[in-house]
């Protein structure tokens, strides 16, 4: 079995939103912002698991930066195609993300996502196949390269990794591998104007309403190209998780702002949308 490397990037997370850090901001909360905070009451995302036949969850695509020759699935829109015994079913085209950090077989790849389709029987898929094609018009006009048939090597795993290799029949062959939600969203989390590179954040605590709420916005556009197991791991993490300091800082963040500078009441009027349903 191939080792395969995921590494996401140290990101500062910018606490510049914070007027004061930490208990401090809470204890200057006004006692009715502090009991209108306790008594909401948030309908979380349904927790579900990771995987690439569970429809409605993300499932990712790595292709080797290093591809060349019969082997290579190819450059163009990336697809998975969907079937059971009696379905069938097109993903959309898959997007990529950009930046991020992942490599498998020793090389570095590029990863592309996209959201598994509804099964008209209501029941997950039995298989996939990746497929690569290159025309605007796909699946109207069918010429494409593609891999063998994708069955994932656990329940879990929601990453189809193209290999520089080819079956008998010409057809690519692949690995499993499970993306963390954490991680996907810690490397989300450092595209966002309110806490990654960039932020809109004002060190004194100062920020211009106006900004920061365009920034939230953005965000919430971007959230809702996840899947639902993405969603739900946003939505039902804990801030003590442990897995990943980035993650930890992200939700701590977004939990500041959203929950209790900027809920409607600790500051009059201003509110920003619980998007994450945390």
């Amino acid at each position: 079995m191939e080792i395969k490397k995921l590494r996401i990037a140290a990101v500062a997370a910018v606490a510049c939103c914070l007027a004061l850090g930490g208990a401090t901001a809470s204890l200057a909360l006004g006692e009715d912002a502090k009991i209108a905070s306790a008594a909401t009451v948030v309908e979380h995302f349904e927790e579900r698991a990771p995987g690439m036949l569970i429809p409605g969850n993300s499932v990712y695509i790595a292709i080797d930066d290093q591809g060349t020759g019969d082997g290579y699935l190819g450059t163009g829109n990336y697809y998975v195609y969907y079937f059971d015994n009696s379905s069938n079913a097109w993903s959309k085209a898959a997007t990529e993300v950009n930046g991020y950090d992942f490599s498998f077989d020793g090389h570095s790849a590029t990863v592309y996502e996209t959201i598994v389709p509804d099964n008209p029987n209501g029941d997950n898929w039995e298989t996939a196949i990746v497929v690569c094609n290159s025309y605007a018009g796909w699946p109207e006009r069918a010429s494409w390269r593609q891999t063998v048939d994708v069955v994932p090597s656990t329940e879990t795993d929601n990453c189809i990794q193209v290999r520089i290799a080819t079956s008998s029949d010409n057809k690519r062959l692949f690995y499993t591998n499970q993306i963390e939600a954490y991680n996907r969203l810690a490397h989300w989390g450092s595209t966002l104007k309110w806490w990654g590179n960039g932020s809109v954040c004002h060190e004194d605590g100062n920020t211009p309403f106006d900004e920061l709420s365009a920034a939230w916005n953005e965000s919430i556009a971007s959230f809702e190209t996840f899947g639902q197991d993405v969603k739900s791991f946003m939505s039902n993490a804990t801030i003590d998780f442990p897995a990943n300091d980035n993650f930890r800082s992200l939700i701590t963040q977004y939990d500041y702002l959203c929950k209790t500078k900027y809920n409607g009441i600790s500051v009059p009027g201003k509110e920003l949308d619980n998007f994450a349903r945390r």
